[in-house]
């Protein structure tokens, strides 16, 4: 049986530093701290991190999350947010 082979898919990490500002609760992001100004939603987080919601995968506290509820799914002071960008190669 002959068939297409799809090209490999590579995980990146995105690198995402912040600066500390005071009065801000704080999240994790990629095991780098980061200063999470407001209540706000996965794809807000997404924005802000100047990233394209299309091509991440977001886990929050160790659950992936489906892309149709990053409207929907806040994230609070003390969260761990992994990001991980989609690249493809071949």
């Amino acid at each position: 049986m002959t068939g297409i082979l799809a090209p490999p898919v590579v995980f990146f990490y995105i690198s995402c530093m912040s600066s500390t500002v005071s009065n801000s609760s704080q999240i994790t992001v990629n095991g780098q701290p980061h200063a999470l100004r407001t209540a706000m939603s996965v794809r807000e987080l997404v924005a802000e991190l100047a990233l394209d919601p299309r091509q991440v995968a977001v886990e929050l506290n160790r659950v992936i999350i489906p892309r149709s509820q990053y409207d929907t799914t806040a994230v609070h002071s003390g969260d761990a947010v992994e990001v991980v960008r989609f690249i493809g190669g071949g």
